[in-house]
């Protein structure tokens, strides 16, 4: 499954979803347009909004 986090977080927490088998996507920027966000999200099953 792949999962998007809208925003970085630590490495520790990347390797945690990792080791669970998880894909993990994250954006080189942290404010994402709408059009942006839909991109993101429809190639995810799981949205870990962080904020």
């Amino acid at each position: 499954m792949k999962v998007f986090i809208n925003k970085r977080i630590p490495e520790i927490g990347i390797q945690l979803l990792e080791e669970a088998g998880l894909e993990v996507i994250i954006p080189k920027e942290d404010d994402l347009k709408q059009e942006e966000w839909l991109k993101y999200c429809q190639n995810a099953d799981m949205i870990l909004n962080v904020g």
